[in-house]
């Protein structure tokens, strides 16, 4: 009984490591396609399994963008560029 326990939760915290998923949507074609929110790497590999599944979700995303597609969904939302620190102008001439 308490094997089957053990083996129940670990099935439920592993079910619970999906990647995040992405939409993605060509303006031109009206194609929806999406990337990730998948737990398959996780039930196969645990920790490790799910970092790869996250990295090839992204690859997934890279490639539609350079496709011409866009995010769509609430992670549509642009990444803001990093502040620009000013530059200090000086002056070595006397």
């Amino acid at each position: 009984m308490k094997t089957i326990l053990i083996m129940a939760l670990a099935i439920i915290g592993l079910t619970a490591c999906s990647t995040p998923k992405v939409m993605l949507k060509n303006e031109k074609t009206g194609q929806v396609v999406s990337c990730g929110g998948s737990a398959t790497g996780s039930l196969v590999g645990g920790v490790i399994g799910y970092h790869i599944q996250k990295s090839n979700d992204s690859q997934c995303e890279a490639d539609y963008l350079a496709n011409g597609f866009d995010r769509i969904g609430p992670a549509a939302a642009p990444t803001p560029a990093p502040a620009q620190q000013p530059v200090k102008k000086t002056s070595n001439i006397n």
